[in-house]
C-alpha cells in the first residue's frame, strides 16, 4: 500500500537513487572488505580467532552445504566486521548540503547558506556520544 499511495518519484530523486544504490552498493562494500583484511593482517590475535571459529564450523559441515542461515554461527566474524566498518568506513561523509535556512547543531549555529559536510568517521571514531 505505501507505494501505491505515493506521488510519482521525479527525475531528481530517480537520479539520486540511482546514484546512492551505483556508489553506495558497490564501492563501499569492496572498500569495507579491503579495509577489513587490512586490519585482520595487522592484528594476528584476531586473525588466529578468526580462523578458529570458521575451522570449528567448518570441521562439521562441507562448504558446499553452507546456507546463508549459517552466518549467526560466526559472532566473532560479526564483531571484526562491525568494528572494521566503525574504524575505517567505506563511506568517509556525506554529500555537501547548502542550509536553507539557519540550524543549531550541538550548540553551534550555522547561518543560512553555508555548505555543510559531515565526516562520518570522525563522528564514529572520535564522538563517542554519537553511538548512543
Amino acid at each position: 500500500d505505501y507505494f501505491c499511495t505515493q506521488p510519482p518519484a521525479s527525475s531528481f530523486q530517480i537520479r539520486d537513487n540511482a546514484l546512492t544504490f551505483l556508489i553506495a552498493g558497490s564501492e563501499t562494500t569492496a572498500t569495507a572488505m579491503t579495509w577489513f583484511m587490512g586490519n585482520v593482517v595487522r592484528h594476528p590475535e584476531v586473525k588466529k580467532k578468526l580462523q578458529a571459529e570458521v575451522d570449528a564450523f567448518f570441521s562439521t559441515k562441507s562448504f558446499d552445504d553452507f546456507e546463508p542461515d549459517d552466518t549467526d554461527k560466526f559472532p566473532y566474524l560479526h564483531q571484526v566486521l562491525l568494528e572494521s566498518m566503525r574504524l575505517t568506513p567505506g563511506l568517509l561523509g556525506v554529500p555537501p548540503r547548502v542550509l536553507k535556512q539557519d540550524q543549531t547543531v550541538a550548540g553551534w549555529r550555522f547561518p543560512a547558506g553555508v555548505c555543510i559536510f559531515s565526516f562520518i568517521s570522525f563522528s564514529l571514531i572520535c564522538h563517542r556520544q554519537y553511538l548512543e
